[in-house]
């Protein structure tokens, strides 16, 4: 059976390490970038399955760099869930409004986040 592929977006180090091993317990291959522009690139080399995605990025924002992937027709169809530390109405708003699937705010529930991911790849 082929694994499902994630691609994790955060500038935090530390955030992508965690992130990256709690998927790979779950059982999926990870791929990581560490701001926007390289997630662009990986999302178009990689085809991942699904995109996790931070907000507060240098360069590009999370809502700029998941309108850039929902624009571009090679990987519009890749569900985006922000995973971020901005709770605030205006961001939630923005995140749908950008294509997003779903939203998780840090610190996260490991359970949650699986429960999100297993519904939106039908798992």
């Amino acid at each position: 059976m082929v694994k499902q592929k994630i691609l994790i977006v955060d500038d935090e180090e530390d955030v992508l390490e965690i992130l990256k091993d709690n998927l790979e317990l779950m059982n999926f291959d990870v791929i990581t970038a560490s701001n926007g522009k390289e997630a662009i690139i990986k999302a178009r080399e990689n085809m991942p399955d699904l995109i996790l995605l931070d907000i507060m990025m240098p360069e590009m924002d999370g809502h700029s760099t998941a309108r850039r992937i929902k624009s571009n027709v090679i990987t519009k169809h890749i569900p985006i869930i922000m995973i971020t530390a901005k709770g605030e109405m205006e961001d939630i708003v923005r995140a749908g409004e950008s294509g997003v699937a779903d939203y998780i705010l840090k610190p996260y529930d490991p359970m949650i986040l699986k429960e999100k991911i297993t519904r939106i790849l039908h798992l």
